[in-house]
Protein backbone atom coordinates (compact mmCIF):
# COMPACT_ATOMS: atom_id res chain seq x y z
CA UNK A 1 0.00 0.00 0.00
CA UNK A 2 2.86 2.43 0.80
CA UNK A 3 4.33 1.85 -2.67
CA UNK A 4 0.98 2.77 -4.23
CA UNK A 5 0.80 5.99 -2.20
CA UNK A 6 4.41 6.85 -3.08
CA UNK A 7 3.67 6.24 -6.77
CA UNK A 8 0.57 8.42 -6.61
CA UNK A 9 2.49 11.21 -4.89
CA UNK A 10 5.25 10.93 -7.53
CA UNK A 11 2.63 11.17 -10.30
CA UNK A 12 1.08 14.23 -8.67
CA UNK A 13 4.54 15.84 -8.52
CA UNK A 14 5.01 15.24 -12.24
CA UNK A 15 1.59 16.72 -12.97
CA UNK A 16 2.52 19.78 -10.92
CA UNK A 17 5.78 20.21 -12.85
CA UNK A 18 3.95 19.96 -16.18
CA UNK A 19 1.38 22.47 -14.95
CA UNK A 20 4.07 24.93 -13.92
CA UNK A 21 5.62 24.70 -17.40
CA UNK A 22 2.27 25.28 -19.05
CA UNK A 23 1.67 28.23 -16.80
CA UNK A 24 4.98 29.85 -17.72
CA UNK A 25 4.06 29.58 -21.37
CA UNK A 26 0.66 31.16 -20.76
CA UNK A 27 2.20 33.83 -18.54
CA UNK A 28 4.77 34.86 -21.11
CA UNK A 29 2.33 34.95 -24.02
CA UNK A 30 -0.84 36.21 -22.33
CA UNK A 31 0.03 38.72 -19.64
CA UNK A 32 0.89 42.25 -20.69
CA UNK A 33 3.09 43.04 -17.67
CA UNK A 34 5.65 40.45 -18.71
CA UNK A 35 4.88 39.89 -22.39
CA UNK A 36 5.71 43.44 -23.37
CA UNK A 37 8.80 43.57 -21.17
CA UNK A 38 11.14 41.57 -23.37
CA UNK A 39 12.62 44.83 -24.61
CA UNK A 40 13.00 48.08 -22.79
CA UNK A 41 13.09 51.08 -25.03
CA UNK A 42 14.42 54.53 -24.31
CA UNK A 43 10.95 56.10 -24.47
CA UNK A 44 9.75 54.14 -21.43
CA UNK A 45 9.62 56.16 -18.26
CA UNK A 46 12.00 55.22 -15.48
CA UNK A 47 9.30 53.66 -13.28
CA UNK A 48 8.17 51.33 -16.08
CA UNK A 49 11.77 50.39 -16.93
CA UNK A 50 12.48 49.58 -13.28
CA UNK A 51 9.33 47.45 -13.03
CA UNK A 52 10.24 45.54 -16.19
CA UNK A 53 13.78 44.95 -14.99
CA UNK A 54 12.46 43.68 -11.65
CA UNK A 55 10.00 41.33 -13.41
CA UNK A 56 12.81 39.91 -15.54
CA UNK A 57 14.98 39.40 -12.42
CA UNK A 58 12.01 37.77 -10.69
CA UNK A 59 11.48 35.29 -13.51
CA UNK A 60 15.22 34.56 -13.70
CA UNK A 61 15.42 33.82 -9.96
CA UNK A 62 12.36 31.60 -10.18
CA UNK A 63 13.75 29.75 -13.20
CA UNK A 64 16.93 28.84 -11.32
CA UNK A 65 14.83 27.75 -8.34
CA UNK A 66 16.08 30.55 -6.09
CA UNK A 67 12.62 30.86 -4.57
CA UNK A 68 13.69 32.97 -1.59
CA UNK A 69 15.17 35.63 -3.87
CA UNK A 70 12.16 35.43 -6.20
CA UNK A 71 9.91 35.90 -3.20
CA UNK A 72 11.84 38.97 -2.03
CA UNK A 73 11.68 40.56 -5.50
CA UNK A 74 7.95 39.79 -5.82
CA UNK A 75 7.29 41.29 -2.39
CA UNK A 76 9.15 44.44 -3.41
CA UNK A 77 7.15 44.80 -6.64
CA UNK A 78 3.85 44.12 -4.86
CA UNK A 79 4.60 46.70 -2.17
CA UNK A 80 4.29 49.42 -4.84
CA UNK A 81 1.95 47.65 -7.25
CA UNK A 82 -0.26 45.23 -5.27
CA UNK A 83 -2.22 44.07 -8.32
CA UNK A 84 0.75 43.24 -10.53
CA UNK A 85 -0.41 39.92 -11.91
CA UNK A 86 3.01 38.56 -12.85
CA UNK A 87 4.62 39.39 -9.52
CA UNK A 88 1.67 37.97 -7.59
CA UNK A 89 1.79 34.80 -9.65
CA UNK A 90 5.53 34.27 -9.21
CA UNK A 91 5.13 34.95 -5.49
CA UNK A 92 2.36 32.34 -5.24
CA UNK A 93 4.48 29.75 -7.04
CA UNK A 94 7.57 30.61 -4.96
CA UNK A 95 5.56 30.33 -1.74
CA UNK A 96 4.22 26.95 -2.81
CA UNK A 97 7.72 25.73 -3.68
CA UNK A 98 8.93 26.87 -0.24
CA UNK A 99 5.98 24.96 1.30
CA UNK A 100 4.16 28.08 2.47
CA UNK A 101 1.04 26.56 1.01
CA UNK A 102 -1.52 28.62 2.93
CA UNK A 103 0.10 31.85 1.74
CA UNK A 104 0.29 30.48 -1.81
CA UNK A 105 -3.44 29.70 -1.68
CA UNK A 106 -4.15 33.28 -0.62
CA UNK A 107 -2.12 34.60 -3.57
CA UNK A 108 -3.73 32.23 -6.08
CA UNK A 109 -7.15 33.33 -4.86
CA UNK A 110 -6.10 36.98 -5.22
CA UNK A 111 -4.96 36.24 -8.77
CA UNK A 112 -8.43 34.89 -9.52
CA UNK A 113 -9.95 38.11 -8.17
CA UNK A 114 -7.82 40.03 -10.68
CA UNK A 115 -8.50 37.67 -13.60
CA UNK A 116 -10.62 34.55 -13.22
CA UNK A 117 -10.26 33.53 -16.86
CA UNK A 118 -6.84 31.88 -16.48
CA UNK A 119 -7.57 28.18 -16.09
CA UNK A 120 -4.05 27.31 -15.03
CA UNK A 121 -4.39 29.36 -11.84
CA UNK A 122 -7.36 27.19 -10.86
CA UNK A 123 -5.21 24.14 -11.54
CA UNK A 124 -2.29 25.39 -9.46
CA UNK A 125 -4.72 26.32 -6.70
CA UNK A 126 -6.25 22.84 -6.89
CA UNK A 127 -2.84 21.18 -6.63
CA UNK A 128 -1.92 23.34 -3.66
CA UNK A 129 -5.20 22.49 -1.92
CA UNK A 130 -4.42 18.81 -2.52
CA UNK A 131 -1.00 19.34 -1.00
CA UNK A 132 -2.61 20.50 2.27
CA UNK A 133 -5.14 17.66 2.21
CA UNK A 134 -8.18 19.76 1.25
CA UNK A 135 -9.49 17.37 -1.37
CA UNK A 136 -12.87 19.07 -1.78
CA UNK A 137 -11.36 22.43 -2.76
CA UNK A 138 -8.71 20.65 -4.79
CA UNK A 139 -11.34 18.74 -6.75
CA UNK A 140 -13.46 21.87 -7.31
CA UNK A 141 -10.56 23.97 -8.62
CA UNK A 142 -9.12 21.20 -10.78
CA UNK A 143 -12.55 20.75 -12.33
CA UNK A 144 -12.70 24.45 -13.22
CA UNK A 145 -9.18 24.30 -14.68
CA UNK A 146 -10.18 21.37 -16.89
CA UNK A 147 -13.37 23.15 -17.97
CA UNK A 148 -11.19 26.10 -18.99
CA UNK A 149 -9.10 23.83 -21.22
CA UNK A 150 -6.25 22.89 -18.89
CA UNK A 151 -6.25 19.17 -19.66
CA UNK A 152 -2.97 18.53 -17.83
CA UNK A 153 -4.97 18.45 -14.58
CA UNK A 154 -7.23 15.57 -15.63
CA UNK A 155 -4.99 12.87 -14.16
CA UNK A 156 -4.97 14.44 -10.69
CA UNK A 157 -8.69 15.19 -10.91
CA UNK A 158 -9.48 11.59 -11.89
CA UNK A 159 -7.17 10.25 -9.21
CA UNK A 160 -8.94 12.20 -6.47
CA UNK A 161 -12.32 11.26 -7.88
CA UNK A 162 -11.60 7.52 -7.99
CA UNK A 163 -9.50 7.10 -4.83
CA UNK A 164 -10.86 4.76 -2.22
CA UNK A 165 -11.61 6.16 1.22
CA UNK A 166 -8.38 4.81 2.76
CA UNK A 167 -6.22 6.53 0.18
CA UNK A 168 -8.18 9.78 0.51
CA UNK A 169 -7.73 9.62 4.28
CA UNK A 170 -3.97 9.19 3.86
CA UNK A 171 -3.82 12.11 1.43
CA UNK A 172 -5.68 14.24 3.97
CA UNK A 173 -3.41 13.09 6.82
CA UNK A 174 -0.27 13.80 4.78
CA UNK A 175 -1.62 17.23 3.88
CA UNK A 176 -2.41 18.08 7.47
CA UNK A 177 1.20 17.76 8.59
CA UNK A 178 2.49 21.00 10.14
CA UNK A 179 5.15 21.46 7.44
CA UNK A 180 2.39 21.70 4.83
CA UNK A 181 0.29 24.18 6.80
CA UNK A 182 2.90 26.78 7.69
CA UNK A 183 2.73 30.48 6.91
CA UNK A 184 5.73 32.68 6.50
CA UNK A 185 6.61 35.24 9.10
CA UNK A 186 6.64 38.73 7.64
Amino acid sequence: MNLIIKTIIDILGIVFAISMGAFFISLIFNKVEYNNSSTINENDDEEKRNLLIQLIKLKDKFDIKDYNSALAIADNILEFNPNNYSALNFRAMSLENLNYNLDAIDDYENLLKIDNSVGNIYGLLGLTYRKIGDLNNSFKNLEIAIEKGQKQYEMTYNLIQTCNDDLKLRMIENGNKPENLKRRKI
